[in-house]
């Protein structure tokens, strides 16, 4: 208000103890229309060549979600009006083929993006995730043959948890959240068993069955692979849903690490260098982990 009204403090204060509030209503956030304008270049080196040696991916990974149309490699406008851009991957978020929304990740590295170093931009539907299915999943799953979704942070760390884990990966769902939304893993859900659902209730799905008993719980198996530090485990520790079973699967970290996600624990399998820890000076050797599979117990939480 200092700044709007062009006043000091107290007069700030005097013009809000005159305002009368209103209760405010949350409105869901609704799923956006998204028409994908970039043009996918025909070589891939550039992006081949930073998923492997900047994120330490093999070949074989990258050639794999390649293969299924799900990244590409672009140019990125990042000034109309000098005309400018740069090569980035592109993540697709796709659904039955098309296209919902995309992640972009630049290949350049600039001070100008800060700790961060590379462009990272997100558009289109929000909810839709990037996402892939690995052997046949149930549309009408049951306790005997449960729909099971793993979601992750990033699509890093999804290609990279696909890496370590691939050979034990069947009949699954890997999504993406770009970030930790909730809404994601209900989309998710609901292109499995009902893709003709309206787009603006997928979101909603979860909300929707913890009060409609549809499912036997053990019917719907969700795994969150997310990263290994506060924000991941207050998501775990706020993940209140009890029609699904739910189980964590986080990254093992050191005792001075503040932070682990898949990405960080695939190249410390590789003795690489963790970017996010310039001052960790001695090689991580990582725990051994184990990939949850389908004979796995699920644990609330």
């Amino acid at each position: 208000m200092e700044t709007i009204k062009e006043c000091d403090f107290n007069g700030a204060l005097r013009f809000l103890a005159g305002v009368q509030g209103k209760a405010f209503q949350d409105t869901p956030q609704q799923p956006k229309d998204f028409t994908y304008s970039l043009k996918d270049h025909q070589k891939f080196n550039l992006a081949s060549e930073y998923l492997q040696k900047e994120r330490g991916l093999s070949p074989e990974t990258i050639r794999f979600f390649k293969e299924q149309g799900l990244i590409s490699q672009a140019s990125y406008i990042t000034d109309y009006a000098h005309k400018k851009s740069e090569p980035v991957v592109v993540f697709k978020n796709k659904v039955q083929d098309e296209v919902l929304g995309i992640s972009v990740q630049g290949v350049w590295q600039k001070k100008e993006y800060g700790k961060r170093g590379h462009l990272k931009r997100t558009q289109g539907n929000g909810f839709a995730g990037f996402q892939v299915v690995l052997g046949q999943v149930p549309q009408k799953p049951t306790a005997a043959q449960p729909l099971r979704i793993i979601a992750f942070e990033a699509p890093i760390d999804l290609l990279s948890y696909y890496e370590l884990y691939h050979q034990k990966l069947d009949n699954v769902v890997l999504v993406a959240m770009n970030g930790l939304k909730k809404g994601v893993i209900s989309q998710s859900i609901a292109n499995q068993i009902n893709p003709k659902m309206a787009a603006e209730k997928k979101p909603e799905l979860m909300d929707f069955l913890e009060g409609n008993e549809i499912f036997d719980r053990k019917a719907i198996q969700v795994i969150l692979a997310v990263d290994h530090d506060k924000a991941g485990q207050e998501f775990i520790d706020n993940f209140d849903y009890h029609h699904v079973d739910v189980a964590p699967h986080q990254p093992p970290k050191m005792a001075n690490q503040e932070k682990m996600d898949w990405n960080d624990f695939l190249k410390g399998t590789k003795g690489l260098q963790i970017n996010h820890r310039p001052n960790f000076q001695t090689k991580y050797k990582p725990q051994k982990t184990v990939a949850p599979s389908k004979q796995q117990s699920f644990s609330m939480h």
